[in-house]
């Protein structure tokens, strides 16, 4: 299971200075980042404003990884391609699910801290 999400203050300044279509530019160009990076049998879903949740099955640590890279490399080279005046950047976290006993919302509870521990060193390195 992976949590990605959109720099959340980010794009709010996006939207406030470039509109909410260029807004819908980025959700758009997230989702499909997710579709080019993640396998045919993932299951992704927005799960809030800029949010989303990717299901992996049958996923380890290492192929969840590559992932992740591959999502953000898909992300870098859409903002050249679509010579956007920002970038778009996503902190994202995951987590594998092997206990059987946890909920679903558990796991995202989980990769959704993770995402926020990626979010603070994407903060820091920038400021």
């Amino acid at each position: 299971m992976m949590n990605i999400s959109h720099i959340l203050m980010r794009a709010r300044k996006n939207n406030d200075k470039y509109g909410h279509d260029m807004g819908n530019v980025v959700i758009r160009g997230v989702a499909d980042a997710i579709k080019r990076s993640f396998p045919h049998e993932a299951v992704a879903m927005r799960y809030g404003g800029d949010e989303f949740v990717v299901l992996i099955p049958d996923c380890n640590e290492q192929k969840a990884k590559n992932m992740e890279k591959s999502f953000h490399k898909i992300l870098k080279d859409m903002t050249s391609a679509k010579k956007l005046p920002f970038g778009i950047e996503a902190s994202s976290g995951f987590v594998i699910a092997v206990d059987n006993s946890r909920s679903l919302d558990d796991y995202i509870n989980e990769a959704d801290e993770h995402m926020y521990q990626a979010k603070k060193r994407h903060k820091a390195q920038r400021d």
